[in-house]
């Protein structure tokens, strides 16, 4: 048989349904999880009270290196699914972005963490500006490879959730360990998150966290090459890659999923968490000690949603699944600020403080639904964009759903910094200057922005979910005609 008969061939073969994965290769694949789980999950936590704190940088240009580097990082993205898309070599052609990928983000991590002595803020700013651009890009080099690998290795339209969950466990868990460590080892002093030396062990216990988990995810995951589906004959020039991008919004559930992803986290995972510290610390009063339980209790809490997730995936579609989330997400939230505004709630005590309890437990719910309805149905829409154009393009896919995270978190960062700024925030609060222009008035205006604030602009999502229309039924539709489509391709 001629190569590029033989190479149409197996992949046609490698299109068609996939047997069920075993729980072992899936608690494997799950482990490449982690890495992302301590960039977004535990190192973006720290990062605008790092930059602010111990860079001396001000809330806006605090914000503006978070915006710039993501916004770097989300164009760049898209470039690295479309190029492991048709990536060739002896270990296939996502693991080889992987493991460049844990090497440069393991340097550029350290980088960041560890600021130089005596430079003036210009520098300042310019240096930490090149190592969070570094690490956000090689952060993505390994995680749109490992994420495209899910719509390789299952068809299935459960299992795919399923993978998400197993997933969602080991990232939920892992951020548990690291985020409570932070708070009793790193940070456990009144002032450790304003001095540069408590960052340093910490960005070093990180590092090898991800070195560990991505090796594992890595190396574990090639004896299911045969899975794969192989790439094109030819590579597609980098003047395709427009036309290829283009075919992405002539999927209606794509573009759908799209905005509502980037409306979502812009609100959910940008703006609230990068204030988070700042009002738990100010508005509500929480202790360095007290200021742990909240964040600590999300990872808990997405634990929670895992039983949750697996009974939800079976009796209801994922569009609706997260059209729950976003409600919860929402009162949670914006309930709490407007009760002490109209002085129905305290603003010390068991009360408020029990409504922050329960706020970080709904954010860690919600966000392990989210979860896995995302992942999930980018992973649908790609066996739909192969039924509409005949193309597999799985790296391009997740690239774009990774895209809008990052522009979400750039943008929300920056929307933060400049809100902080705008009702006048100051940029080092322990300072005897800084804590004159804590007013009341500044400190109320922090908690609706965390509260009433967030939760407008996160149900801004919701009339894209409700276009939505990728269900159980079509899905299985587009995978049957993809079988059947290959099946006589092969028999020709």
């Amino acid at each position: 048989m001629p190569r590029d008969t033989e190479q149409t061939s197996l992949r046609l073969q490698r299109s068609v349904y996939k047997s069920p994965l075993k729980k072992g290769f899936i608690q494997i694949y799950s482990t490449g999880q982690i890495v992302e789980q301590m960039i977004l999950g535990v190192v973006a936590i720290f990062l605008l009270i790092y930059l602010t704190s111990v860079c001396g940088l001000e809330p806006d240009m605090a914000g503006l290196v978070l915006f710039i580097s993501l916004s770097i990082d989300a164009v760049v993205d898209p470039l690295i699914g479309a190029t492991s898309d048709g990536w060739k070599s002896r270990w296939g052609r996502r693991h080889p972005f992987m493991l460049v990928g844990l090497t440069l983000l393991s340097i550029s991590i350290i980088g960041l963490f560890i600021l130089p002595a005596g430079l003036p803020t210009t520098w300042i700013f310019v240096y930490v500006l090149v190592f969070n651009i570094l690490m956000r890009v090689s952060n993505s080099l390994f995680i749109l490879p490992y994420a495209a690998l899910l719509a390789e290795f299952s068809s299935d339209y459960e299992e795919r959730s399923r993978i998400m969950i197993y997933r969602l466990i080991i990232g939920s868990v892992a951020w548990a360990v690291v985020y409570l460590l932070s708070f009793r080892v790193f940070f456990k002093d009144e002032d450790a998150l304003s001095r540069a030396s408590s960052y340093i062990p910490f960005a070093l216990l990180v590092v090898g966290i991800i070195i560990v988990s991505g090796l594992i995810a890595t190396f574990g995951t090639l004896s299911a090459a045969k899975r794969l589906h192989c790439p094109p004959d030819e590579h597609s020039p980098i003047s395709q890659f427009f036309r290829e991008v283009m075919q992405l919004f002539r999927n209606s559930s794509f573009v759908c999923l799209f905005f509502g992803v980037l409306v979502y986290l812009i609100a959910g995972l940008g703006f609230v968490n990068s204030i988070s510290l700042h009002t738990y610390r100010y508005y509500w009063n929480l202790t360095p000690e007290q200021m742990q339980i909240p964040t600590v209790i999300q990872p808990i809490g997405m634990i929670m949603s895992i039983p949750l997730a697996m009974w939800l995936v079976k009796v209801i579609e994922k569009r609706t699944m997260m059209l729950i989330a976003i409600g919860a997400f929402a009162t949670a939230y914006g309930v709490p600020p407007l009760l002490r505004s109209l002085g129905l709630l305290a603003s010390e005590g068991l009360a408020p403080f029990s409504f922050v309890i329960l706020s970080g437990i709904v954010y860690g719910v919600v966000s392990g639904l989210s979860f896995v309805a995302f992942g999930s149905m980018v992973a649908d829409a790609v066996d739909e964009h192969d039924f509409l154009f005949g193309a597999r393009r799985e790296g391009l896919y997740f690239a774009s759903l990774v895209f809008a995270a990052k522009a979400a978190l750039g943008l929300g960062g920056m929307l933060a910094g400049f809100s902080l700024k705008a009702i006048g925030f100051p940029s080092d609060p322990t300072s005897p200057e800084g804590a004159a222009q804590l007013t009341p008035q500044v400190i109320n205006m922090l908690g609706l922005l965390w509260g009433p604030v967030f939760a407008i602009g996160i149900l801004l999502a919701v009339p894209f979910f409700l276009r939505y229309q990728l269900d159980r039924k079509a899905h299985q539709k587009i995978v049957s005609a993809i079988t059947a489509r290959n099946a006589a391709c092969q028999a020709s």
